[in-house]
């Protein structure tokens, strides 16, 4: 595979004219890769030399920093509504989900992420694939609510729960869909509010994977679901997966004294040893509402996202040999 040395393209024909070893997509990715890569071209010249029949590779610059632009007919059926926001400082080395809560949309979540700007992080902001019944358009919700009638479904209705691990299945797949376009699961984090947070925490504790962190702000565990036999028994990766929950003391959507003791038992689930911080903040059913709850998500996020030494990787004095 002749992989293009700027962009990856794993069809790259055209060569380097002075090492011959590295490819391009075209002239103009091989001028704007020129920076980078003459700083070992003549290393690759004279490594050709002396090894003409078995030339050795070396690696003339470390991995892209901008991901490809998302493609949605790539996504699972009901996941694939999004706004994608790359990351403002041109590295998109993790990668931010954020769901809404029931009633809402993808817009407030694109705002929100864009102002909170994590470092080397590119950001989705999903939209729930359900229609909320007898609102306008931009009203949306994860899992089924409301019933034939549009009344509201009891907590522990199985439909609910059949729906949760729908979506479930689809978030592994849009997992993979990720890791396709060069994010490690240990670079995706997971950040819902109420409904949304309901989803993030199921999805987390269900995956095969550990991802780099999930975030549940004023979420919920169905009751049906503790109720029921789909009680995770989790897995040994998603158990070192670092979460955290926070709710409201005037939450009176999702009460505290309700949603608490739930989310201490899915925190048993995961066992003694995971990384979880629950906070409590005076607040309503709101999403991030303080610059305390602010401060301290941005210090988990701050703990857990892979950031790479950026200076270090453009300083002109030094070649990455691989």
């Amino acid at each position: 595979m002749k992989k293009c040395n700027y962009c990856e393209n794993p069809d790259a024909t055209s060569r380097c004219s002075q090492c011959n070893l590295v490819y391009y997509c075209d002239q103009n990715h091989q001028k704007m890769d020129w920076k980078v890569h003459k700083l070992n071209c003549e290393t690759l010249q004279k490594i050709k030399e002396n090894n003409t029949e078995t030339p050795v590779f070396v690696e003339s610059k470390p991995k892209q920093r901008r991901k490809n632009a998302l493609d949605p007919s790539k996504f699972p059926s009901l996941l694939n509504q999004f706004e994608y926001i790359p990351s403002s400082d041109g590295v998109d080395e993790n990668i931010l989900i954020l769901f809404h809560g029931l009633g809402d949309s993808e817009k407030p979540y694109a705002a929100f992420a864009k102002q909170f700007n994590l470092p080397q992080t590119a950001c989705m902001a999903m939209r729930g694939p359900l229609s909320v019944p007898l609102l306008e358009e931009g009203h949306y919700h994860w899992f089924p609510t409301y019933d034939e009638s549009f009344n509201r479904m009891s907590g522990d209705d199985p439909r609910r729960l059949k729906g949760l691990k729908d979506l479930r299945v689809q978030m592994e797949q849009m997992f993979d869909v990720l890791e396709s376009y060069g994010w490690s699961s240990t670079c995706i984090f997971l950040l819902g509010f109420s409904q949304g947070g309901s989803v993030v925490l199921d999805s987390s504790i269900h995956s095969k994977r550990t991802l780099g962190g999930v975030v549940s702000i004023s979420g919920f565990v169905l009751p049906g679901y503790l109720a029921s036999k789909e009680e995770p028994e989790v897995k040994g990766r998603a158990k070192l997966t670092p979460f955290f929950v926070s709710h409201g003391t005037r939450d009176e959507v999702l009460p505290l004294e309700s949603a608490k003791p739930k989310l201490e038992h899915l925190k048993q689930k995961l066992g003694k040893d995971v990384d979880w911080t629950f906070k409590i903040y005076e607040k309503a059913h709101t999403m991030v509402s303080s610059p305390t709850e602010a401060k301290e998500l941005a210090e988990f996020f701050s703990k857990h996202l892979r950031l790479r030494n950026i200076s270090l990787e453009d300083r002109a004095d030094l070649v990455q040999i691989s």
